[in-house]
């Protein structure tokens, strides 16, 4: 619904649109005063974006729904702190508290498996690592969703705790479009090292991986399609231009030594885990990595 009454955005502080995300470099970051489209809020049950501003500025074109371009309706659980706190900061801080949120599996896991100073080390230096640190430097991203999410579930994971694990892996679907496959992928991990124990676990994990693949179609198939003023998802043509999944090998593999040299020493290489992370890595040409501008390791190292 575009053209909604000046008075009534200024009274609300709300317009029925969704937009583009606020940046620590934008002008409004320094200024504290909105533009008409400042955040990327996304909700399946009413568009709502924070607004301030005299005129409009839509980053493709009037009016455009941002569910017509990524699906993220997580970001609307941020709304009504927004709405006490109306500013860019709000943001950032809640993105910086979610990565810290984070740390806490992984800092529990390690020390249910090393000890207590050894776990204590491992969750300090994964909270302090270069991918956790830049993510936190970047601008709001959806993915800070997606990171303390991961972790959990892997945490209960390990734990052997595979029902609570897809439990916590479920709402990944909410975060972005494609993460229904890190979803699958997750549910997989489960079902395989349940495969001895748990038939039925095995069921569960099933039908959760089909979930997630069904998902990620369904949204970028139908929903953002719907919501797209084109008609159709905005980013195949980044897809279809990568060409094939080998296409860039040398670059993505040197992300993954990276990765895993630095903090493993490619001992991670020996764990089922390490599969989580094939969705995110794999897709380094994907809408939801390299042409987000998205820190790419921040899931993988969850």
């Amino acid at each position: 619904m575009t053209g909604a009454p000046a008075s009534r955005e200024r009274s609300t502080g709300f317009s029925p649109e969704l937009s583009s995300p606020p940046t620590r470099s934008s002008p409004w970051a320094a200024t504290g005063t909105w533009p008409a489209s400042p955040g990327t809020w996304a909700s399946s049950s009413r568009s709502c974006a924070p607004t301030r501003s005299r005129g409009h500025r839509w980053p493709k074109g009037p009016g455009f729904i941002i569910l017509g371009d990524h699906f993220s309706p997580v970001t609307a659980l941020l709304a009504p702190l927004y709405r006490l706190f109306p500013s860019p900061v709000t943001l950032l801080v809640a993105q910086a508290a979610l990565f810290a949120l984070s740390a806490v599996p992984v800092t529990r896991a390690a020390a249910r498996l090393l000890g207590r100073r050894g776990g204590l080390a491992l969750g300090l230096a994964y909270g302090l690592s270069w991918g956790i640190q830049r993510a936190v430097d970047f601008d709001f991203h959806e993915i800070c969703f997606a990171v303390p999410l991961i972790a959990f579930s892997l945490e209960a994971l390990l734990a052997r705790r595979p029902r609570a694990a897809l439990w916590w892996a479920l709402p990944l679907v909410l975060v972005k479009e494609d993460l229904g496959l890190t979803l699958a992928a997750i549910a997989l991990v489960i079902a395989w090292r349940s495969r001895g124990s748990s038939p039925r676990t095995v069921r569960y994990a099933l039908g959760v991986a089909v979930f997630g693949v069904a998902a990620a179609v369904l949204v970028l198939t139908v929903i953002i399609p719907s919501f797209n003023t084109a008609g159709g998802y905005d980013y195949w043509t980044k897809v279809s231009d990568a060409g094939s999944p080998f296409d860039g090998l040398a670059t993505k593999l040197r992300t993954l030594a990276w990765l895993l040299v630095p903090t493993t020493g490619l001992l991670a290489l020996r764990s089922p885990l390490v599969l989580v992370a094939l969705p995110t890595l794999g897709g380094g040409s994907s809408p939801a990595t390299s042409t987000t501008g998205a820190p790419t390791g921040t899931t993988a190292r969850s």
